[in-house]
């Protein structure tokens, strides 16, 4: 029941509400307590410390709930849904807390766009956390809070929360009491649910010590009860007995202490009080009358005294302002002689003074008018305006003609592309597409012809030096439009500035010349050997007038020299900066489109000027194919042959070797023809696709087509048989797996098993691997494809790529581990192979020691995967480990898609491996390896740290920039053919 009178009812009492409210800032009533309650002691662990007086704290039963709920806000939150939208200030939620990056259950007070204010309910502090540190709870979480809000009962803190009083107060209470148990007894709640207690730390009364350091006080209001109440008050089971004062304290202390309690009638007051009005009123009248007369007697004499005191002090006082005033006539005497004596000092030397004031004045503008350009004002500008207005090059007029020209020749082109019609109607396409072509090569010839004739390349070159000149004096510049007139306000600007200017010039040179003239006159005047018409008055009145005319006309123009533009004189001169750097820019852009199609059609007419009378034929491949043919057919005859010799009952080694000879140049033969047939295939795919789309059309049974789709992957003159290969049974579990050599180097012959489907899903992954090394300018740091066909007795697709198996990293690893200053060169190249295939929007998925290759012991490179599997099924396979450390991305052993992201996780992984290959990892509550612990480099563990997690995962790119990876380099050579792989037997 909540109430607001002070009253005693069996055995309890509380404070008067609107007393609390006024001390303490809490609005809400106090809730009485049972005797059940305030009788028993109960022993909580402090969590939290808000201020000198309030705590936070759970009950030492709930240890093991506590416990358990941590347990289970570690497993669900990582994975829970994120909080979105606005969040209800009644629901739970889990929170990231900043220091220990552990999860605990929160209530949101505020937010702000997605920032939010949050109090941890099961241990009362609060900080402000970001929307990806807020998760959902789901139901089963949602259940009161562990902790509880204590305040200490009859305490009020004594300043106020910004001064240094009050924090010093927290810092005792939190360094006394936080993380420690304490025994309470409570005494109310607040409507709040804060509980009024006292604490106590062994016999330690927490509240009396606080009291005694002065941070808080006690100041509980005086009740009017009566006898019952001050007896029950005494009697109550040891609510005050802690707080008796010690020996020797004074009596004002105990009201800080203990309340006063009022006596509940008129005629109750204390024995002592009643005895003491009793003594006041027998004593006799005349005591009183001579007591007072002897106060007033001594009071007099004290104003005597007090009176002949402060006339002594005016006497003194009078003597100290005469002497002090004689000083001061003294001193200003002093004063006043020696400004005198420097008066005229001064007046001795004044005309030279003034003229060699005025000389150094005429020295600064001397130097002014040599080291500045303010006599040349915005020159450099206004020559630009002129050079970019008035000597630009505009675009050709032929350039339109050929534009068009160009558009109907790319039309008519991706007809024939498109074209799937009959022999007769391609010819006359094609006719069409001659015609067009012929009218395009006019255009081109007429378009070449202009721009010959215009100073393109030395016009390029002074927009070039301009603009840089420009950017030098006034810096960057914007492309917001300016205005057209900005040029006319800058001349009208420049023209009035100019006037301005000499015209304080012009006064300064003719005050200059009258003190010339001035100098002229006094020497005539002074010269004595002859008659002069200057007379005495002419210069001695002149000089006081031509000296100050100089120097005012001197000062004017050092002030407009060395003056600061004004906003508006700015803008003037900036508007027009940024129109001439716009002007630049776009004939800059002008010029580069007129070169570029200066190149593209002077190329064109290059082409056209060779097939301008004759199609493109095939011969050459035709022949080369039946020179293809019969050497496979030769190559399985004495293939046939050497098999009957090898299996005769007396073989003949001579003859077994001298065929075995002749298979080999055979062989090599034959591959010099099929490297012909790619290369005449290169050639008609590079016309089909600039100039004779027709090809295709023309030729079906040669299958251009798949040779460009494929970017020159697809050999179909290759087979299975014409390979002497070797089985490599170690390496074949999963696919047929055999090494042979292919155009002079070792390499491997990768099989899949394919069907239709199948077939075409491994041509178009294997394709956009080829591709991606393909389009790398640079270093590609993948392992190239040098061809793949078709098996034709058997369903297999089979990719030739070169035999570095024993350059596998785990191989390295295990014959001759890499050094500290390896890794990271050879890691590099790694992520530089991952950056080349994210680019083209590939997901290797298989990164693992197996399939990363070692060159030189400087460079990694990534192998290829398997094209039958898509990223998600690449990443879950058995061998995605490194030792015991599984390199398959969390989000992906729960089912979610790979991503570019799986494919860093399973790099850091690596890097982890390579760095502490015997190491054993525990794997959190996340799916991430736990590397606390580890003696690592910092820059390693920070890179590690960005890399094995569950979100928010470097890129590729970020990768090869990193702080680990500052001083590797990858290998110079721009292809990998370049480089040699070592290999230790």
């Amino acid at each position: 029941m909540y109430i607001c009178l002070c009253r005693y009812v069996k055995r309890r009492y509380v404070v008067c509400c609107s007393w609390f409210a006024k001390h303490t800032g809490d609005k809400c009533l106090i809730r009485t307590m049972d005797e059940s309650e305030t009788g028993k002691m109960e022993l909580i662990g402090v969590t939290y410390v808000l201020d000198a007086v309030t705590f936070w704290a759970q009950n030492v039963n709930d240890d093991n709930a506590v416990k358990k709920m941590s347990s289970l806000l570690s497993e669900t939150c990582p994975t829970a849904r994120r909080v979105l939208g606005n969040p209800s200030p009644q629901k739970l939620y889990g929170a990231l807390f900043s220091e220990d990056k552990c999860w605990y259950r929160c209530k949101v007070q505020m937010h702000k766009d997605d920032q939010f204010h949050v109090t941890y309910i099961d241990y009362g502090n609060s900080e402000v956390v970001s929307r990806s540190a807020l998760v959902e709870l789901p139901e089963e979480l949602q259940m009161t809070s562990f902790a509880q809000k204590y305040r200490f009962w009859g305490f009020h803190v004594v300043s106020n929360e910004d001064s240094p009083h009050f924090l010093q107060g927290k810092t005792f209470l939190n360094n006394l009491i936080f993380g420690k148990k304490l025994r309470i007894q409570k005494m109310s709640v607040c409507r709040d649910g804060t509980v009024l207690v006292q604490a106590f730390q062994g016999n330690l009364d927490i509240g009396e010590e606080l009291a005694k350091m002065k941070f808080i006080t006690v100041d509980l209001p005086g009740a009017d009860d009566c006898q019952k109440a001050g007896r029950i008050l005494r009697e109550a089971c040891t609510l005050w007995t802690s707080r008796v004062p010690e020996r020797g304290q004074r009596g004002d202390e105990l009201q800080g202490y203990m309340p006063k309690l009022r006596p509940a009638f008129l005629d109750q007051k204390p024995q002592p009080v009643r005895e003491k009005s009793t003594i006041t009123t027998l004593q006799p009248a005349n005591s009183l009358k001579k007591k007072m007369d002897k106060e007033l007697l001594e009071e007099n004499e004290k104003l005597r005294a007090e009176k002949s005191a402060l006339e002594q002090n005016l006497v003194l006082t009078e003597a100290q302002l005469q002497n002090m005033k004689t000083e001061l006539q003294q001193k200003v005497k002093e004063r006043s002689q020696k400004d005198i004596e420097v008066t005229e000092k001064l007046l001795k030397t004044a005309v030279g003074d003034k003229l060699r004031r005025v000389a150094q004045k005429a020295e600064a503008v001397r130097r002014v008018r040599e080291n500045s350009n303010t006599s040349s004002l915005g020159d450099n500008l206004l020559e630009a305006i002129n050079v970019v207005t008035l000597g630009c090059i505009s675009a050709p007029a032929t350039m339109d003609k050929v534009n068009a020209a160009w558009q109907e020749y790319h039309l008519a082109q991706e007809k024939l592309r498109a074209c799937r019609v009959e022999k007769d109607e391609l010819e006359v396409m094609v006719g069409r597409r001659d015609e067009v072509r012929s009218a395009l090569a006019g255009a081109v010839e007429e378009y070449l012809a202009e721009v010959d004739k215009l100073p393109i390349a030395e016009r390029g070159d002074n927009l070039e030096e301009l603009g840089s000149a420009l950017s030098s004096v006034f810096g960057s510049f914007s492309m917001e439009d300016v205005g057209e007139n900005a040029f006319d306000q800058f001349a009208e600007w420049k023209s009035r500035k100019q006037q301005e200017f000499n015209s304080v010039r012009n006064k300064t040179d003719d005050a200059l010349k009258s003190l010339c003239l001035w100098f002229s006159d006094i020497s005539k005047f002074f010269y004595l050997k002859s008659g002069t018409s200057v007379t005495l008055s002419e210069i001695a009145d002149n000089i006081d007038r031509v000296l100050e005319k100089v120097e005012c006309d001197i000062c004017k123009e050092l002030e407009v020299s060395l003056a600061t533009r004004n906003d508006q004189d700015i803008k003037v001169v900036t508007n027009a900066y940024y129109r001439v750097m716009q002007k630049i820019q776009q004939e800059q852009s002008l010029l580069f489109t007129v070169r570029e199609k200066y190149m593209t059609n002077t190329e064109f007419k290059k082409e056209f000027l060779q097939w301008q009378d004759e199609t493109p034929k095939a011969d050459v491949l035709f022949a080369i194919k039946k020179v293809i043919k019969a050497l496979k057919s030769q190559l399985r005859w004495k293939l046939a042959e050497m098999g009957n010799l090898e299996e005769a009952e007396e073989p003949d080694a001579g003859e077994i070797l001298k065929k075995k000879e002749e298979i080999t140049e055979i062989r090599n033969t034959l591959f010099q023809e099929i490297n012909r047939e790619r290369e005449e295939y290169r050639k008609l795919a590079l016309l089909t696709k600039k100039l004779f789309p027709e090809l295709p059309l023309l030729y079906p049974s040669l299958d251009i087509l798949s040779y460009m789709n494929s970017n020159g992957l697809v050999t179909k003159s290759l087979e299975r048989d014409l390979f002497d290969a070797e089985p490599m049974r170690e390496l074949s579990s999963k696919r047929p797996l055999v090494c042979t050599e292919f155009q002079g180097q070792k390499v491997i012959l990768k099989g899949y098993s394919v069907d239709d489907a199948a077939e075409a899903r491994v041509l178009e992954r294997a394709a956009q691997y080829h591709q991606a090394f393909c389009n790398a300018s640079k270093y590609p740091g993948l392992l190239p494809l040098l061809s793949l066909f078709f098996g034709k007795s058997d369903p297999l697709a089979y990719v030739i790529m070169p035999n570095y198996t024993r350059g596998s990293l785990r191989v390295i690893q295990g014959s001759s581990p890499l050094t500290g200053y390896e890794i990271p060169k050879v890691m590099k190249g790694v992520a530089v192979g991952l950056q080349t295939l994210h680019c083209c929007g590939i997901t290797h998925g298989a990164l693992h020691p197996n399939n990363v290759f070692v060159l030189n012991r400087e460079c990694g490179v990534v192998g290829d995967f398997d094209f039958t599997k898509t990223a998600e099924q690449r990443a879950l396979v058995s061998w995605m480990v490194a030792g015991d450390l599984s390199l398959a991305a969390p989000e992906v052993r729960t089912g979610r898609p790979a991503s570019s992201a799986c494919d860093m996780y399973a790099f850091g992984g690596v890097l982890l491996w390579l760095h502490f290959p015997n190491g054993t990892f525990v794997t959190k509550a996340d799916g991430t390896p736990d590397t606390r612990g580890l003696d690592m480099d910092p820059k390693l563990q920070a890179l590690l740290g960005k890399l094995l997690t569950c979100s928010g995962r470097l890129t590729a790119l970020e990768v090869m920039s990193d702080d680990y990876f500052l001083e590797a380099d990858v290998p110079g050579p721009q292809r990998l053919e370049d480089i040699t792989l070592e290999v230790k037997p």
